[in-house]
């Protein structure tokens, strides 16, 4: 199955809507069906469930999720290795999650920046699993990761090296105009609208476990979204209440664009950042530079408290 196929399903796992998912493949509502369709045709298994309305992906579809991911991930990083040629040992390789890759690593990176000199940076964002097994295997130098008291990253201590660099949390935010509604509702009065995460991404089950099952409300699942940019969108876009990362949304808070939910009902669960890279020679000559990472990381996070 070819990359554009693949990008196809996983916007109709994410958002289990076909005309949402068209909006993120840029594409009308028809064509992305007959794109749909066509895949269907090819690889003679029904993908999507249109037994009900509206249509959603099958539940097939939806366990080869990982599968799905996994593979799109590898063809990816194929094309980007035969575009680039052998890599560069110079290369500052780092693999994370969309969510600090998005807004606090490019800040820290741009602290530092008189420190990389001839250094390229290759950011890899991939989701915790991916990005752990990119560490093992030496595909990147260091790995940047969320974690929480009940749920670390854990590697073999004589392979792994691990800072807990700074802490962040999982904060609910949005939009300005739902703000006062929400605050209003009392627990079990109706069902709040939640832009939730996939219950095999980590911040799911952060949210599941140390926020939703803390708090009397009710949530409505209508929305459910793997990549943070994705359920920033719908937050601005007034479709209810998400928990994101503090560092991701802080600037987004400052402008007005997202408010903050705060109290008991709205309860906020605390992250770590962390920093792990192998105990090797190659590694261990970095150490001043990923040193002068995380300080620039902590300051980073220090601006938007």
């Amino acid at each position: 199955m070819d990359e554009q196929s693949l990008e196809d399903l996983l916007a109709l796992i994410e958002v289990r809507n076909i005309t949402l998912a068209a909006r993120r493949r840029n594409l009308s509502q028809p064509a992305y069906s007959r794109r749909l369709q066509a895949i269907e045709a090819r690889q003679g298994v029904g993908l999507v469930d249109r037994s009900v309305r509206p249509a959603r992906p099958s539940a097939a579809l939806e366990a080869n999720r990982g599968e799905i991911e996994s593979t799109l991930a590898g063809l990816k990083r194929l094309r980007e290795n035969i575009a680039t040629g052998p890599s560069n040992t110079q290369d500052i390789t780092i693999a994370t999650v969309q969510a600090l890759a998005s807004r606090l690593l490019p800040a820290a990176l741009g602290k530092i920046k008189g420190r990389l000199g001839q250094h390229r940076v290759r950011l890899r964002a991939e989701n915790h699993n991916q990005s752990f097994q990119m560490l093992m295997t030496e595909e990147v130098l260091l790995m940047l990761a969320y974690e929480t008291r009940g749920r670390p990253v854990i590697g073999p201590s004589d392979l792994v090296e691990k800072t807990m660099v700074a802490r962040d949390s999982l904060v609910p935010v949005c939009a300005p105009e739902l703000t006062s509604s929400l605050m209003a509702i009392s627990p079990g009065e109706h069902r709040i609208p939640l832009i939730d995460y996939p219950r095999d991404n980590f911040l799911g089950i952060v949210l599941l476990d140390d926020v939703l099952a803390h708090t009397p409300h009710q949530f409505s699942h209508d929305i459910t979204a793997g990549l943070t940019n994705a359920v920033m969108g719908f937050v601005r876009g007034g479709f209810g209440v998400a928990w994101l990362p503090h560092s991701l949304v802080a600037d987004n808070i400052a402008r007005n664009e997202m408010d903050m939910l705060t109290g008991p009902l709205f309860p906020a669960a605390d992250l770590n950042i962390s920093m792990l890279q192998l105990r090797t020679k190659s590694t261990r000559k970095m150490q001043p530079l990923w040193a002068a990472l995380a300080e620039a990381i902590q300051s980073t996070i220090a601006t938007y408290d």
